[in-house]
């Protein structure tokens, strides 16, 4: 990443160990932590997305991480996510944990027009997308 920013692999490899660390922040109830952890993530695979838009697997990976905080108190889900993944302009935006599961599902239905709509995983996330926001 020294050499050249824009390298996917070692982004998304770079964002799988912050969600992986993130997950294991979850289950040791450092919210905070995992907060943190997952908006790093999302500045790399948002990164790696704008680069190459036609990989599937970025486009899930991002859900996941946005999906993985539905159970963080809402005054603390409150993770900064970088603009273009919400359609804006510029940095980073904190958005709240509902803003947070609109977008994961959002990221799922694009994951799932790339893949012509065939993935009962992507179709399984997509739904808990939309039954955590129902809470």
């Amino acid at each position: 990443l020294k050499i050249d920013s824009t390298y996917v692999p070692a982004l998304k490899g770079r964002a799988e160990g912050y969600y992986g660390l993130a997950l294991e922040s979850l289950e040791k109830c450092f919210d905070g932590k995992a907060v943190d952890l997952i908006s790093a993530a999302l500045m790399d695979l948002t990164i790696a997305a704008q680069t190459k838009p036609g990989f599937k697997c970025l486009w899930k990976l991002i859900g996941d991480c946005c999906l993985c905080l539905h159970d963080v108190a809402p005054n603390i889900a409150r993770p900064k996510v970088p603009a273009p993944l919400l359609g804006n302009h510029g940095d980073v935006i904190l958005v709240t944990k509902q803003e947070l599961l609109q977008l994961a599902a959002r990221l799922y239905s694009h994951a799932l027009s790339l893949s012509d709509g065939h993935s009962s995983f992507l179709l399984h996330n997509m739904s808990l997308a939309y039954y955590y926001q129902g809470q």
